[in-house]
């Protein structure tokens, strides 16, 4: 009941072009707004769509050479060079940051110090164990070098991996067609959009 009084009274106020009473108190919002809104909503679809073309193609065929050449281990890992990508910026800056490769890509050098860190964290506490007041551990900063690190995806995630970052539904075209009928549906909404106000607010009075 108290979400259909609320309705009504939103399609009212919307039928009036000023919405600054009522569920929207101090808040002046009108059909001029709502129209950016809509506008701001597809431009952001469209913006998502091409990052995920981005991702999908570009990110994403790091990965694939990964899975490709089956470097799934420490000992089939491979460096940026070895797989054709030391010259990839956008790659070089993903792995550095550890974005979209986070969950997928394991580094044997960052592995193995996180490893090394570990044990001497563990170490350290045992050896200061019966200080009231034990110093802190310094842990040494990795020392990063994209050019002789080694690279692998863990063969479990390999299928999902494979998945994740396939190329399928990725291209050029997709991305022509949603904004197409993006920019249809836009038109269309231009349109109607005081029609449909009016007719909203009449049903609601």
């Amino acid at each position: 009941m108290i979400f259909t009084n609320t309705l009504s009274r939103f399609f009212r106020l919307l039928a009036k072009e000023d919405l600054t009473a009522g569920i929207f108190d101090g808040v002046e919002v009108d059909r001029d707004t709502v129209l950016r809104v809509i506008i701001a909503m597809a431009i952001g679809i469209v913006l998502a769509s091409l990052w995920s073309l981005y991702d999908k193609r570009y990110l994403g065929s790091f990965a694939r050479k990964l899975l490709d050449e089956e470097c799934t281990s420490p000992e089939s890992a491979k460096t940026l060079y070895e797989l054709g990508f030391d010259d990839k910026l956008g790659v070089r800056l993903s792995l550095k940051r550890g974005s979209t490769y986070t969950r997928w890509v394991v580094c044997v050098e960052r592995e193995k110090y996180e490893a090394e860190m570990q044990k001497k964290r563990e170490e350290f506490e045992a050896a200061h164990a019966d200080e009231k007041k034990p110093p802190k551990f310094k842990e040494i900063p990795f020392s990063e070098d994209l050019d002789t690190m080694h690279y692998y995806i863990p063969e479990d995630k390999a299928e999902a991996a494979r998945a994740k970052f396939s190329a399928k539904g990725s291209n050029w075209l997709g991305i022509a067609i949603i904004i197409a009928v993006l920019t249809i549906l836009l038109g269309i909404v231009i349109y109607t959009l005081p029609s449909i106000f009016n007719f909203l607010g009449g049903l609601a009075s």
